[in-house]
């Protein structure tokens, strides 16, 4: 008997989590500041074109403050489905960091 193995999906699968501000307006779609206008890191130049994520609930809980102390609102946040285009910037435990072009989400 042939069990034909799939080799083009991820046996892993990984949640990722978004930490933002009510002020943002997100709904369930996670899009770049050079689209929303939205920028919780006042002088960030780089990587407009792109959102962030990272493995860690606990940082992102960190980001969400972050965002509504400096863009008003409440702290809100994400789980992560589907980013397009994800690339891994920090793989440091507790601080992962990754971006994409967009992604769906949802509040939790």
């Amino acid at each position: 008997e042939n069990k034909m193995k799939t080799i083009d999906c991820k046996a892993e699968f990984k949640i990722f989590y978004h930490g933002s501000s009510s002020s943002a307006n997100i709904e369930n779609m996670l899009c770049p500041p050079e689209e929303t206008g939205v920028l919780s890191e006042t002088g960030r130049k780089k990587n407009l074109n792109r959102v962030f994520f990272t493995e860690d609930i606990g940082l992102a809980k960190i980001y969400a403050g972050r965002a509504a102390r400096s863009y008003g609102g409440e702290p809100r946040l994400y789980r992560v489905i589907s980013p397009v285009d994800v690339v891994q910037m920090n793989d440091t435990k507790g601080a992962t960091v990754y971006h994409a072009e967009w992604a769906f989400c949802e509040e939790i």
